[in-house]
């Protein structure tokens, strides 16, 4: 094996990871598919009204988007003179551009000489950043839950937003590139520990983060005790009330007012009286990412910071840590959250040729107490960091996770 200070590509060191470049460029491939060539979601209309006077019968989308075709429409200004320069500029940034520039520089990671230092500084970009692929995942659940307008001067007549079948190959798409990712740090890992048993590391006694570095544990825990507070409020609070007006005369007028948390939202998106069967995926999905995940995250935090490791498992368990990092979105679904508060009630009423006023209020105390969580969680997993970074770095030892600068050795 080469001098662990100079320049070497993954590839070169780990021959059965050839087939990973092109899995990348598969990806890509399969994104711009799902970018241009499939619709995301459309408005679907149900009605079947029988009266003495008139009857309506209808069953039709009346409006249909791709990420690509929904980009240029939200820039274009609507029969109102409305642009949504919000929600098209997320799309574009983290729907169009990123995916693309994630795999790019994924397989710059794989396929370039650099030192491990390099190559984990670039790792940990693309860990921080890769998640947020998902926003359109979240922006399509967050429309389907939105645009639900049902019992339309009958039962079983709505109108609703409908994920299609560009949404879902576009998810694939991010779980396969965030799986790409997670090979590609587990790869960097294991060079990591092959380092570490070259240098005899491994052989030391186990000793917890709490015992090496009280200071930066004790800080560790607190953060991430106060994140996981944080996240109960971010999740289960109101987050945004909804109020409706459904002008139908002369049959009649809806007016309602409704408060929902990112919870009910996903479960509005479940429930979808559109009867499809990937609306409770997509919408199981978001719960995983946005409720499940940020609470495993932070505990897996405590677990390390708590158990005696030797260098050896401290490289295996952290990398595990940072994995499950890369999948937690709840800071994701609140990016969502706010374009689609503040664009969708025009967007509404511009789809509904004014026979619709839908107009999302946003709650600024529950966003504040978001914000804080996932900055205080941010900050926990910096500290983490942090003290993975002290234990493995000692004078003649190597810095060794992933995202801990590499595995470089000191010589």
């Amino acid at each position: 094996m080469s001098d662990s200070k100079g320049a070497m590509a993954l590839i070169q060191h780990f021959p059965r990871s050839n087939w990973l470049p092109y899995a990348c460029i598969t990806t890509s491939i399969f994104f711009i598919i799902a970018q241009c060539g499939l619709m995301s979601f459309d408005i679907h209309v149900q009605m079947d009204i029988d009266m003495i006077i008139t009857s309506m019968h209808y069953n039709a989308d009346i409006k249909e988007y791709s990420i690509l075709t929904g980009i240029i429409r939200m820039v274009q200004p609507d029969e109102s003179g409305h642009s949504y320069i919000l929600i098209a500029v997320l799309l574009f940034l983290w729907s169009g551009v990123w995916p693309h520039l994630k795999l790019f520089l994924l397989y710059r990671a794989l396929t370039t000489e650099f030192t491990t230092d390099e190559r984990g500084r670039r790792l940990q970009f693309l860990g921080a950043l890769g998640k947020f692929s998902l926003l359109d995942v979240f922006l399509v659940v967050l429309i389907v839950s939105a645009l639900q307008f049902t019992h339309l001067g009958g039962p079983n007549n709505y109108a609703v937003g409908m994920a299609r079948e560009g949404v879902y190959v576009f998810c694939t798409g991010v779980f396969i590139s965030q799986v790409l990712s997670a090979y590609i740090l587990r790869l960097h890992s294991e060079l990591s520990v092959e380092q570490l048993t070259t240098k005899g590391d491994d052989t030391e006694e186990p000793i917890s983060l709490i015992d090496h570095n009280q200071s930066t544990a004790a800080w560790t825990i607190a953060l991430a005790i106060v994140a996981v507070a944080g996240f109960f409020p971010a999740m289960f609070m109101i987050a945004y009330t909804e109020h409706t007006i459904v002008h139908m005369a002369p049959i009649l007028n809806i007016d309602q007012t409704t408060d929902f948390s990112l919870w009910d939202a996903a479960i509005r998106c479940y429930n979808s009286p559109a009867n499809q069967f990937w609306h409770p995926v997509l919408a199981l999905c978001a719960l995983v990412l946005a409720f499940v995940v940020p609470f495993v995250h932070m505990i897996s935090v405590l677990v390390v910071c708590s158990v005696r490791l030797t260098k050896r498992q401290l490289v295996e368990w952290s990398t595990n840590v940072e994995i499950v990092a890369e999948w937690s979105a709840i800071d994701v679904f609140y990016l969502a959250l706010i374009p689609v508060c503040l664009e969708i009630g025009p967007m509404t009423e511009n789809l509904a040729h004014g026979k619709v006023t839908n107009d999302l209020d946003l709650h600024l105390g529950t966003l504040t107490i978001a914000l804080l969580a996932v900055v205080v969680a941010h900050a926990a997993h910096y500290m983490f960091v942090k003290g993975c970074h002290d234990r493995l770095s000692l004078s003649d030892a190597v810095e060794s996770a992933p995202l801990l600068r590499g595995a470089e050795v000191k010589t």
